[in-house]
């Protein structure tokens, strides 16, 4: 199963297959072997490694989604580790209105240094909304997204961003399953894949 689904459907297809393996969602109610990227560490790589390029106001544009949330640890983590005050307005959830929060703290001259967003394509709308205000990144802001996918290489300036590890990840769904209808009594195991990071030019040190 990829994705998310509820835990009542979960069960439903359980009862009448086995050999069961989710991918890329976990719950902490779930009993079941499952396969996921690690977003927490996510978060926190990208957070230090902005702090270590100099950046002290990080901010994060995203979905207030379930998925998010280990991010926001993460990132949240990071900040208090390396003993850097969060503030809140520079967190903003993403929807029909970000563009009018983004205008708020362009007005009250409260944006970050850097942006982290939650998806390659977050980070491409923030960079557009951005350049309409002629705020340039890197020059003026730094912008890291995540995904890798094809449009965060071809953007203009090419994003950084986080690799998942996708093949390898299915690799390991794979192996697993297989692994589940050899052994049907073994434990359950849930896996979490780290990802790599993908340097370009949408970020500068400060």
């Amino acid at each position: 199963m990829i994705g998310r689904f509820s835990n009542e459907y979960i069960h439903l297809i359980n009862d009448k297959i086995s050999n069961l393996i989710i991918f890329s969602a976990h719950s902490p109610d779930n009993h079941y072997d499952s396969v996921c990227f690690n977003l927490n560490n996510a978060g926190y790589r990208q957070c230090e490694y902005l702090i270590r390029r100099g950046h002290q106001k990080i901010g994060f544009v995203g979905s207030t989604m379930k998925k998010n949330r280990q991010k926001l640890l993460g990132i949240t983590s990071a900040l208090e580790d390396y003993k850097i005050e969060i503030d809140q307005r520079l967190f903003i959830g993403i929807g029909n209105s970000f563009q009018d929060q983004l205008l708020v703290r362009i007005d009250e001259n409260v944006l970050p240094t850097a942006f982290i967003c939650d998806s390659d394509y977050t980070a491409l709308e923030v960079m557009k909304f951005l350049y309409g205000k002629k705020i340039r990144v890197p020059d003026d802001i730094s912008i890291i997204g995540s995904g890798n996918s094809e449009i965060s290489l071809l953007s203009i300036p090419s994003l950084t961003t986080l690799d998942f590890n996708i093949p390898y990840c299915c690799e390991t769904v794979v192996s697993t399953l297989l692994k589940r209808m050899n052994l049907s009594d073994k434990p359950y195991e849930h896996i979490e894949i780290l990802s790599n990071l993908i340097e370009r030019d949408s970020i500068r040190s400060q």
